[in-house]
């Protein structure tokens, strides 16, 4: 009877076992789906770079990261050491998922043009040889917007120097060093002569200024130049 008792005790273990691994399997998959869904842009062409970064915080969440750097490991030979098997199949899921992840966050038209691997690295590499002439182009497209963008009065200046920043942000996305001192100077050279008293107090002082800082200048400035155009539109009135 003991014997009995031990047997199913075992067979119930086993099963409880058994049940936990799919059941984790199943929560890993759901993660996977959601997470690929909610924080993978879908790679359509133009957002490579936002892709790229998505791809790799995702993975490396998972601890899947590794197959994209690492080189795969030779298949084991039979009796090799639990300890060689055990790497090899953490690398075959980490593989696997790596893979299944990238194909879900690519439109149909990218993933028909990526030639067909079962290695995610191999893949990943040809990814990224795909998009690396355009990358340079949409380089090429952003840098003539931050040089030629100019504020024409039209809406507030506050909107135009944040639509400069974002040029600038996609320019570090793209590993383009555009840093703040940088972008400030953009935007000096954005504006109107109406703001040429402003560029000249920042050209002759020593301190530098942060975009923030420029940002909450140019808006008192903006303030400023709107009223003077409401005084003289009422002396206009009054001297009629």
């Amino acid at each position: 009877m003991a014997e009995q008792d031990g047997k199913l005790y075992r067979l119930i273990t086993a099963l409880m076992e058994q049940s936990g691994q799919l059941i984790a399997l199943a929560c890993e998959y759901l993660y996977i789906h959601r997470l690929n869904h909610n924080s993978i842009e879908t790679l359509t062409g133009s957002n490579y770079s936002k892709w790229k970064q998505d791809l790799e915080i995702s993975l490396g969440f998972l601890d899947y990261d590794f197959v994209l750097r690492e080189k795969p490991p030779q298949e084991p030979a039979a009796d090799a050491s639990a300890e060689t098997k055990t790497k090899f199949a953490k690398w075959e899921k980490a593989n696997k998922m790596a893979m299944l992840i990238m194909q879900r966050a690519m439109s149909s038209s990218v993933k028909g043009s990526i030639p067909k691997s079962k290695n995610a690295q191999q893949y990943y590499e040809s990814i990224a040889q795909r998009f690396k002439e355009s990358e340079k182009a949409v380089k090429s497209s952003l840098l003539n917007q931050l040089i030629d963008m100019k504020y024409d009065g039209q809406g507030y200046v506050r909107a135009h120097i944040m639509n400069l920043i974002d040029i600038g942000t996609k320019l570090q996305e793209l590993d383009m060093t555009v840093d703040e001192d940088m972008m400030v100077h953009f935007a000096l050279n954005s504006l109107p002569k109406e703001f040429k008293s402003l560029k000249e107090t920042y050209i002759a002082q020593k301190e530098t200024w942060t975009l923030n800082d420029l940002i909450t200048i140019y808006v008192q400035q903006e303030h400023n130049i709107i009223r003077e155009k409401g005084a003289k539109m009422v002396n206009m009135v009054q001297t009629k």
